[in-house]
């Protein structure tokens, strides 16, 4: 009995929940991705040494930003450097409650407050949505190891209308807000990718192509993002993103400018 009596405590106290999670606190991971056109490049000459003009306020995303976990303000933020068309480097933190994070700006102020993805591990595409950065709008998409995996390739649209993508033979309707993804194994054939926005007269005008050739130990992002230059070649344009996978470790990094007409 006495026998008995222990194991049944043993076996109770091995299933309670840790305090963590008794108190329903999560675990979570975030980095930033600022998507836009950067500021036309300025130079001035001072004693005949030629210095980098600083962009006007709001012409950049903040480059030194603050995570507030939760949104709450009452604790310090999280500091992280964000820097136009570059993923961020990841900040962990635990959330008491609401599965939400507050990212401030340079100046302190609110910049951006967004929901975090239920998987735990947040990759938040931000874009302007006015005159400057100071307003900001963001899509939040899973970074766990499943979005992560080897040969993973993610299409995510950010621009205002459905865009056209074609990989190998297969023709996609790319709606606004929405992300595909496809998966591409290691040894595969490599295949053509295209990506068409369309025109005023209804046809389609080509702004990415790419070939997708199968590398170990990696996975491919696509985001299609508006221009927000003064004067844009294209309206649309696409940043890729060539990652370990597993890891953050960014193997490549790139837009693309390049357009034809069909």
């Amino acid at each position: 009995m006495i026998r008995t009596a222990i194991v049944l405590v043993l076996t109770g106290l091995c299933q309670l929940p840790s305090p963590a999670r008794a108190q329903g606190e999560v675990h979570c991971r975030l980095r930033v991705l600022a998507l836009g056109d950067p500021p036309p490049f300025v130079q001035e000459v001072r004693n005949g040494v030629r210095y980098e003009v600083a962009p006007p306020a709001g012409e950049i995303p903040p480059r030194n930003a603050g995570i507030l976990p939760g949104g709450s303000t009452a604790g310090a933020p999280i500091g992280i450097r964000v820097r136009l068309g570059r993923v961020s480097e990841q900040v962990e933190f635990t959330l008491p409650n609401r599965n939400v994070a507050g990212i401030l700006d340079d100046e302190g102020d609110k910049w951006l407050e967004v929901p975090l993805h239920e998987c735990g591990a947040s990759l938040v595409l931000a874009w302007r949505k006015g005159k400057t950065w100071k307003e900001a709008a963001a899509l939040v998409i899973p970074d766990d190891a499943t979005a992560r995996a080897e040969g993973s390739i993610h299409l995510t649209n950010l621009a205002a209308g459905p865009m056209a993508v074609v990989i190998g033979e297969e023709k996609i309707r790319l709606n606004p807000g929405v992300t595909i993804t496809r998966q591409q194994a290691v040894g595969s054939p490599a295949l053509p990718l295209e990506i068409s926005y369309p025109s005023a007269t209804g046809g389609l005008v080509l702004c990415h192509t790419a070939m997708l050739e199968p590398v170990g130990g990696t996975f491919k992002r696509f985001i299609i993002h508006m221009a927000d230059g003064k004067r844009p070649k294209l309206p649309v344009k696409v940043v890729r993103i060539e990652e370990a996978s597993g890891s953050s470790e960014i193997v490549s990094n790139s837009g693309s400018a390049s357009s034809t007409r069909r």
